[in-house]
């Protein structure tokens, strides 16, 4: 992506999912939360 992530824009987002109702019926995930970082690496 060619930036550093934000953690109230990018990451901020995924807690604020896992925090909420809608993730109720979400068990065992990992979530790569690195602006794909880890595919380039």
């Amino acid at each position: 992506m060619q930036r550093q992530g934000d953690p109230e824009v990018d990451i901020g987002a995924v807690a604020w999912f896992l925090c909420s109702d809608a993730c109720r019926y979400l068990t065992g995930q990992t979530f790569m939360v690195d602006g794909g970082a880890f595919m380039s690496a």
